[in-house]
């Protein structure tokens, strides 16, 4: 048995993982990128979170629970289209920016959080090479502000995301890694 072959056990373990993971998916729904978007499903109407408390000084009531269902294809999409603004907490080496990046998203606005001023350095580096390596996704407009919220996130408030600008009617993605 040689290396790389179809008898190879990690290329077995490879292709029954695949084989696998095909027969989970949903055989109606398109591939993400390489539908169009007339070709999608309408989405669905967003989810509410839950709610409970007293509203704080921007009006903002704690939530309890968040919708986390799959969002549709044509979200998906039109953040290729639309552009979002993107928050990274706890964001390290900024790995969920350049996810972003690579899947073809729109990055207009970029907030970054790491209470590691070296994370910070690192990441600052990162957006730089990563406005030249995708110049049409990620302007350097996007990240002039990327350290805008305060760095440790329990710290963050509501006046801080309404002053980040909340409100903007873009898009936004929240990406969060483990803090190390």
């Amino acid at each position: 048995m040689t290396k790389g072959s179809a008898h190879d056990p990690l290329i077995m373990l490879i292709n029954g993982t695949a084989y696998h993971l095909s027969t989970q998916v949903d055989p109606w729904q398109p591939p993400i990128f390489t539908a169009s978007l007339s070709d999608l499903p309408a989405p669905r109407a967003a989810q509410p979170g839950r709610f409970e408390a007293a509203p704080d000084e921007c009006g903002i009531r704690p939530t309890l629970g968040l919708a986390t269902s799959m969002v549709t294809p044509s979200v998906v999409l039109s953040t290729r289209t639309e552009g979002i603004t993107l928050v990274e907490l706890f964001g390290g080496l900024a790995a969920g920016l350049e996810m972003y990046l690579a899947s073809g998203a729109r990055v207009l606005r970029y907030l970054y959080c790491d209470t590691d001023p070296i994370a910070r350095t690192v990441a600052n580096h990162r957006c730089n090479l990563l406005s030249h390596q995708y110049p049409s996704l990620f302007a350097p407009d996007a990240w002039e502000d990327m350290f805008r919220l305060p760095q440790d996130v329990r710290k963050i408030t509501s006046l801080d995301l309404m002053q980040a600008g909340v409100q903007d009617n873009t898009q936004w993605a929240v990406v969060a890694g483990w803090e190390c």
